[in-house]
Formats: C-alpha cells, sequence, structure tokens
C-alpha cells in the first residue's frame, strides 16, 4: 500500500471528524478503538500528532459541560486495510484533561 494512500485515507477521516460528518464509510466492520495520549503513513499505518483546542460542551468522564476551554496533546495511531480504517489508538494526557475541565 502506498504512501499516498494511506495519507489519503487518514485525511479524508479527520475532514470527517472536523466536519462532524459520518465517519463510518472510514471504518472496517471490525474497526477498534484504543484509548490508552505531524502526519506520517506507510505501509498500512498512519500517525496523526496534534494540539486538540476545544469547548467542553458536553459531558466527559462524568463531569457536565463546564464551558470551559480545553487544550491538550494528542496523538492518532491508524492501521488501514484498502480504504478503510481497522484499527485506531489514540493517546492524550487524560490528567491533563481532567486538570482544564476542574479549571485548574
Amino acid at each position: 500500500m502506498s504512501a499516498e494512500r494511506v495519507a489519503r485515507v487518514v485525511e479524508a477521516y479527520v475532514d470527517a471528524i472536523r466536519e462532524r460528518t459520518d465517519v463510518g464509510a472510514f471504518l472496517a466492520a471490525d474497526a477498534t478503538l484504543s484509548v490508552p495520549a505531524t502526519a506520517w503513513g506507510l505501509h498500512g499505518r498512519a500517525a496523526i500528532e496534534r494540539w486538540v483546542h476545544r469547548t467542553h460542551i458536553g459531558e466527559y468522564g462524568g463531569v457536565l459541560a463546564t464551558g470551559r476551554a480545553v487544550s491538550v496533546p494528542m496523538a492518532m495511531f491508524f492501521d488501514i486495510t484498502g480504504d478503510t480504517i481497522t484499527g485506531i489508538r489514540l493517546y492524550y494526557p487524560a490528567d491533563l484533561l481532567q486538570a482544564q475541565l476542574a479549571g485548574e
């Protein structure tokens, strides 16, 4: 699988997330998501590292919406077969996010 093809799949998936559209078309029926904290792609794998800046507008981890701005670094690692994502591993500092939600 070419790096270009892997990059196209991941970019389309991230665009769907950003645009809040259906991401299901990019996921294999048995895709998995694991949550344990510069995009590249090679041999059916890809990664994205970025800072995520959002406003807390919904319940997260038992904390009701606070309206606070949050900003955390995040890394996503993708397994890709053909034109579908078969696995996602998401890494971010949960303690930093929780502290921001608490206003610390």
